[in-house]
């Protein structure tokens, strides 16, 4: 059964605090991507609705990150797109910034090297460009970099088709490094944080759970994307395998609306953190920040 549990928001700082958790929204800013590539077989006329888009069709988005405090531990998952695109790719892709994703966690007193723990939901550029500077040193130097193993090797050899997600140039300090963890599957972190394995959107996409012991919190990478992706058949039409996109996120969704998650989307700018409603037996994202 669904039930309410309170928790403590404070939305000037972007902020929600549950148990010995203080969980903050971090941006990387904005960019733009094509609406047919966000939204796969569902028709425009019907994602128009939910979307607004420019004349070349692409949607405004936001890169929604995750910063999580408990006592001395803090824990960031995904690290925006970062600052090595050039000019061309920052044109292509609509990239705007009031602040960068360091910047933002300055805001709340988060320095790079106060971070223990980095949590990559997947590997794409907009979800790894503030793992490295542009000489190659590690930005997050003392923190631990959590990734699944499957996804960790497809960022190496990545298949032709979508070798334009995996910049290594935005990883490539952790290969060899002692500060990279690849995990295979389901696994705890510690005590109150873990991964849930969820392939489809890329081959090692994993979604990230903090319990507070009174409610859940996690991140759900691109396999909600955008809010209106907690619909069953609504998936990124650039998924590496759609199907299974669907297949292994209806189980999570489910556990997470019986359990009353909240629930991070990683790019949605207008629903950024909700919880679980079902309208007429179909899930919806009711917003909370």
């Amino acid at each position: 059964m669904n039930i309410s549990t309170a928790f403590d928001v404070n939305i000037k700082q972007k902020k929600i605090s549950m148990g010995d958790f203080d969980f903050y929204l971090v941006m990387d800013g904005y960019y733009r991507l094509d609406g047919g590539s966000m939204y796969g077989m569902v028709p425009k006329q019907i994602w128009e609705k939910f979307e607004r888009y420019d004349e070349r069709n692409r949607l405004y988005m936001a890169m929604n990150c995750l910063l999580v405090r408990k006592g001395d531990e803090i824990y960031l998952v995904d690290v925006g797109i970062g600052d090595k695109l050039d000019e061309k790719g920052r044109e292509i892709f609509g990239i705007e910034k009031e602040k960068t994703l360091i910047q933002e966690m300055a805001d709340v007193g988060v320095s790079p090297d106060m971070v223990t723990h980095v949590i990559l939901t997947h590997m794409h550029f907009d979800h790894t460009g503030w793992i490295q500077d542009g000489e190659g040193n590690l930005i997050f130097r003392n923190a631990r970099h959590y990734i699944q193993r499957t996804e960790w090797e497809e960022a190496l050899e990545p298949h032709m088709r979508f070798k334009n997600s995996y910049l290594r140039n935005y990883y490539s300090a952790l290969m060899g490094s002692n500060q990279l963890v690849l995990l295979d599957g389901d696994k705890d972190i510690d005590e109150n944080v873990s991964v849930i394995f969820a392939p489809g959107h890329s081959k090692g996409h994993q979604i990230v759970v903090f319990d507070s012991g009174e409610r859940k919190f996690a991140h759900f990478g691109d396999i909600v994307a955008l809010a209106s992706q907690v619909r069953q058949n609504w998936v990124c039409g650039f998924d590496r395998s759609p199907e299974d996109t669907v297949t292994n996120k209806m189980p999570i969704l489910e556990r997470a609306f019986e359990e009353n998650w909240l629930i991070m989307s990683a790019h949605d700018r207008t629903i950024r953190i909700g919880e679980l409603q079902k309208v007429k037996g179909k899930f919806r994202l009711k917003k909370i920040l």
